[in-house]
């Protein structure tokens, strides 16, 4: 990174590829995946240049710590596109269903972020149904079915949120992939679109809200049982395809250089 003076696209993602003996053996396993507000502050001092980039993305197998955000609001005041989309983590959901008393730590630092970033013109959300569980003002466990931002954040303030970057001319995406929509969608994405649309839209009746999300389930699991392809590549995200797109490139470029090198043996001295 001290080296990436014009570095302008950021993508941190857990190296999978370490075996877990090495990281025990420096005590890292348990933290390995995680990104706090430390990591974020450290990544500014030894890298001041960073202050300069514009995109920063997650991957699935990172968690987000809420203070991270404070720092990323802080420290990167020229971001454009923050993608956030898999590393929010439901550890941080609050507990309980008194909305009034209902503490949400990921609520103020990314509202900070959104308002304290100048730029800031997209923010990438994520969508995805998770079990939600509380307990009710009778004492009961309970069980329901929700969007997991709807979980980790308040609905007054996800509003806020898109409001605050729509106003400026930005949008944010409520997907359940960070890959562009192809010119001609399938009529099961376009169904999949608009289900995940009426079920995070607030003013729809609660009613039509939870048949959206029934509908989303089933047809989930329709796609689930008619696709070949397996669950890692219906979620591969845009990064993941840069990736492999780099791997090429580096291979192609292995193979020029082993070719200038066989060219400059056979040249005569």
């Amino acid at each position: 990174l001290q080296a990436s003076k014009s570095l302008r696209e950021l993508f941190i993602q857990l190296n999978t590829h370490v075996p877990d003996n090495q990281l025990q053996r420096h005590k890292l396993v348990k933290y390995a995946h995680i990104v706090n507000r430390t990591f974020i502050q450290k990544l500014i001092y030894v890298a001041p240049h960073l202050d300069q980039l514009r995109v920063l993305s997650f991957g699935p197998n990172i968690t987000l710590y809420p203070r991270a955000l404070e720092a990323i609001s802080n420290c990167l005041p020229s971001l454009e596109r923050l993608d956030i989309s898999f590393a929010l983590s439901m550890e941080f959901a609050p507990q309980g269903d008194d909305e009034v008393t209902k503490y949400y730590p990921y609520e103020n630092p990314l509202l900070a972020c959104v308002t304290e970033l100048d730029r800031l013109n997209r923010l990438d959300l994520g969508f995805e149904m998770v079990d939600f569980r509380y307990t009710d003002s009778n004492g009961r466990k309970r069980s329901v079915k929700k969007s997991r931002i709807s979980c980790l954040i308040s609905e007054v303030a996800l509003q806020e949120i898109r409001e605050t970057i729509i106003d400026v001319g930005g949008i944010v995406t409520e997907t359940h992939t960070t890959k562009p929509p192809p010119w001609e969608e399938e009529e099961s994405d376009k169904r999949t679109r608009a289900l995940q649309e009426m079920i995070m839209d607030p003013q729809l009746d609660n009613d039509i809200r939870e048949t959206a999300m029934e509908k989303y389930q089933e047809l989930e699991e329709f796609l689930k049982e008619t696709s070949n392809a397996t669950n890692d590549q219906q979620h591969q995200s845009n990064f993941e395809l840069l990736l492999e797109a780099g791997d090429r490139c580096n291979a192609i470029e292995e193979a020029r250089l082993h070719e200038q090198q066989q060219q400059q043996q056979r040249s005569p001295p």
